[in-house]
């Protein structure tokens, strides 16, 4: 699901949750989940770890996503509902990483 979300942050189809033959990745990302907690009818809560790494002799970055998304509404749907949105807001972080390393190399 993050590689649907970074996709969509990227605009581009050509990202990849694992090695694939044929695929050379601009970057590579690796996440550290440190937390994913469900508070039913309350919160969802994600925190991890990053780091991008630019495939062509690049730098590393890294950063970290904490967010807390409220639950609206009540069951397990709308608990569901919120961690796509933490889990969006991981992606969006991520995204904002990839593009700020490639606007300064441009």
């Amino acid at each position: 699901m993050i590689a649907s979300d970074l996709s969509t942050q990227l605009g581009t189809p050509e990202v990849a949750i694992a090695p694939l033959a044929n695929f050379k990745p601009a970057y590579v990302v690796a996440i550290d989940i440190q937390r994913f907690e469900s508070i039913k009818d309350e919160a969802a809560i994600l925190d991890a770890v990053w780091t991008i790494q630019a495939s062509a002799g690049g730098g590393v970055r890294s950063g970290r996503t904490s967010v807390r998304v409220a639950v609206l509404g009540r069951g397990y749907e709308a608990l569901a509902a919120a961690h796509s949105s933490a889990r969006a807001q991981l992606s969006a972080d991520i995204a904002a990483a990839i593009r700020a390393d490639a606007e300064q190399k441009s």
